[in-house]
């Protein structure tokens, strides 16, 4: 819909859509409201990396790399709120407020892959699925394997020699 409200009002830049699959239903009508192409979530950097190449015209080789130093910051950040969400999830499980749990699941499932985390997107999907049903142990277990993760990950980051 917001592609097709720029092109009505003459927008003509490359516009991209991210859609949960890159074919399908979604995909034809966001082609059909305007959009240039379609990209799937969770978002990967090299994904992102290279519809930029092609829609700003930009060495497809890759020279220079669009996500270089931005990218460690930005990974560095990434975790860094991970882990508050990790704490949020220990909270919102012991109110058993399961509701909330599947936001942050969600939210976390969407932007791991785009770090190259894809751990943090199958435990966040797997956090989605277990607070759906209410299971609180098994909440409970996963979120401890996401704590872990995410603190070996930033630790790791963290060492002179990460």
């Amino acid at each position: 819909e917001a592609a097709h409200v720029l092109r009505e009002n003459g927008y003509a830049g490359p516009i991209v859509a991210m859609t949960s699959h890159v074919e399908g239903p979604e995909t034809e009508r966001a082609r059909n409201e305007g959009c240039d192409a379609a990209i799937a979530k969770p978002l990967r950097a090299d994904q992102m990396e290279a519809v930029l190449r092609k829609y700003l015209n930009l060495d497809p080789a890759g020279k220079p790399e669009l996500f270089g130093r931005e990218k460690e910051v930005l990974t560095t950040k990434y975790l860094e709120h991970c882990r508050r969400d990790v704490a949020t999830l220990r909270r919102e499980l012991a109110a058993a407020r399961f509701d909330a749990i599947r936001g942050i699941a969600h939210r976390l499932r969407g932007a791991g892959g785009f770090f190259g985390f894809d751990e943090i997107t199958r435990l966040g999907i797997e956090v989605e699925a277990a607070a759906g049903a209410r299971d609180a142990s098994r909440v409970a277990d996963i979120v401890e394997r996401l704590g872990n993760f995410v603190e070996k990950r930033a630790n790791e980051r963290n060492s002179p020699a990460g």
